[in-house]
């Protein structure tokens, strides 16, 4: 791992993006911006350094 201080907050943008398929749908659930969200998982991803989801048109893999 690359960093230890993973948020609560990422981890929750990253489950409901995973859940939903989509960052606006988990930005809806989480009343965030799907900027926000993405800006989570993007932290994460970092922090990890692994990619979580593939981004496609319009839904998340």
């Amino acid at each position: 791992m690359a960093d230890h201080s993973i948020s609560f907050g990422s981890l929750r943008g990253f489950e409901a993006a995973a859940r939903l398929k989509s960052f606006a749908a988990a930005a809806e659930e989480l009343n965030l911006t799907q900027s926000a969200v993405s800006h989570q998982i993007r932290t994460l991803e970092n922090a990890i350094g692994v990619p979580l989801l593939v981004r496609e048109h319009r839904t998340v893999a």
